[in-house]
């Protein structure tokens, strides 16, 4: 069984911390080293087995039609922060929305939330717009029906330490069902790394893969990795990804460059993207002031 130091080693883990020994990694699900891993086409098979227990085994043959979505909502006239996620792809109709959370606090599990709802509320109202516009005859299909979020923490709930995920929808006060639309899943990273020090304990394939991504171990990460192509070329890249200065190796310049090319195309677009919104809001007939609240243009702008 895991000793006490263990899990509070664990518990106490700080994706953030600036030195690891020659027998370490930086986790996979660091904020830095994750960008660096899975934002780029070949990330997308990683992102694939993440996703498989949620969206099926067939997205792991069909990476192709993984489309990644904006992870940075701008700032509005209404919003004061802009909202951000740290991976969201579009696969068969439904909006997957990754988060690598180290922090308990409420607020930053609602803003996580927040997101998706954001989002689908742009899906829905683009779909309303096309709607109106379309012929009668012309039968509009929406872009995405469904969002899954997907917190991986680096915190474990208190007396529920061999509990690995919990899936569940929203529900009000009650306790009722307030919509099928946003389902969320909460996997509780630690409990893996308790679960594989636990020898009377096998890990499924779906937490030896989150075990190599999660653990700061690179010998017991190779040992799981061991026989797994995907686990294996996980590792390496992690490995890669950290060796040196973490900020300075090849992978993370050219995910740095893209997303330099990205906050410039963000910056030049951010004025097109609410004046496409301010299109579709008066095309639902939002009265002027709102559309100027929510967008910052103004009814004699859209005139």
């Amino acid at each position: 069984m895991p000793t006490e130091t263990m899990k509070t080693k664990k518990y106490a883990l700080l994706y953030g911390r600036k030195e690891y020994g020659k027998t370490e990694k930086v986790p996979a699900f660091a904020d830095t080293v994750s960008k660096a891993i899975f934002l780029t086409e070949k990330g997308k098979k990683y992102i694939a087995y993440l996703l498989f227990p949620y969206a099926g085994y067939h997205i792991i043959e069909n990476i192709d039609k993984i489309r990644f979505y904006k992870n940075i909502i701008g700032k509005t006239k209404i919003e004061e922060k802009a909202y951000c996620c740290d991976i969201a792809v579009i696969y068969k109709k439904v909006l997957y929305q990754i988060e690598f959370n180290d922090s308990t606090k409420k607020d930053d599990r609602m803003r996580n939330l927040s997101y998706v709802n954001i989002n689908m509320m742009h899906f829905d109202m683009e779909y309303q717009s096309r709607k109106i516009k379309a012929d009668e005859k012309e039968k509009i299909k929406r872009e995405v029906e469904r969002a899954v979020l997907i917190n991986f923490n680096n915190f474990g709930v208190r007396g529920k330490e061999e509990k690995i995920e919990d899936v569940y929808y929203i529900q009000n006060d009650e306790k009722n069902l307030y919509t099928k639309k946003v389902q969320i899943v909460d996997i509780y990273l630690p409990n893996v790394w308790l679960k594989y020090y636990n020898k009377d304990k096998e890990l499924t394939e779906y937490e030896k893969f989150l075990f190599v991504a999660y653990t700061d171990k690179r010998k017991d990460a190779l040992k799981v990795a061991k026989g797994s192509e995907i686990m294996e070329d996980l590792y390496h890249d992690n490995v890669e990804v950290m060796l040196g200065d973490i900020y300075e190796n090849t992978r993370t310049i050219e995910y740095r460059a893209n997303s330099a090319g990205y906050d410039r195309g963000y910056e030049r677009g951010e004025e097109n993207a609410n004046q496409k919104t301010a299109e579709i809001l008066k095309s639902l007939h939002v009265s002027p002031e709102i559309i100027e609240k929510a967008t910052g243009i103004s009814f004699s702008k859209k005139r």
